[in-house]
């Protein structure tokens, strides 16, 4: 006695909805991965300490680089 539904045709739809299933989540979990790995890459750059930013802007004005301080409207 033959299993209803379970015939080669449905047997090859099942086998490509799986091809495309593994595909799908395989695609997903690129993705994640690469986000985590970029958010770790990001949170593991050291932000400048306070004395490099000082020199930075030491040698910034000893140049003459620094822009002008904006000005408000005058009341």
């Amino acid at each position: 006695m033959k299993r209803p539904g379970f015939t080669p045709a449905t047997r090859k739809r099942k086998e490509k909805l799986m091809k495309k299933t593994l595909l799908f989540a395989t695609g997903l979990v690129t993705i994640v991965l690469l986000g985590v790995v970029s958010a770790f890459a990001q949170t593991a750059t050291p932000a400048p300490d306070r004395e490099e930013i000082e020199r930075s802007l030491a040698t910034a004005l000893a140049q003459g680089r620094m822009a002008a301080r904006a000005q408000g409207p005058e009341s």
